[in-house]
């Protein structure tokens, strides 16, 4: 499988900063979709504020490699 490409680029997230890496898994016709929105109840609110600061560091992180590449 390495012989022919497989795992190319892949990232792994425990090597990364904040254990997050910004690389997509997903076909093309399907990237960029949220599936699942949690509520601000219960549990779910702690995971939505988890997805948010994460959302933000991968922001952020890719705000600064853009300025980092000009």
């Amino acid at each position: 499988m390495k012989n022919i490409g497989y795992g190319k680029d892949y990232k792994y997230a425990h090597e990364q900063g904040h254990g997050l890496v910004d690389q997509e898994h997903l076909p093309e016709q399907l990237s960029g979709r949220r599936y699942y929105e949690p509520t601000n109840r219960g549990f779910e609110a702690i995971i939505r504020d988890r997805l948010v600061k994460w959302r933000k560091i991968l922001q952020e992180r890719a705000q600064t490699n853009a300025t980092h590449q000009k």
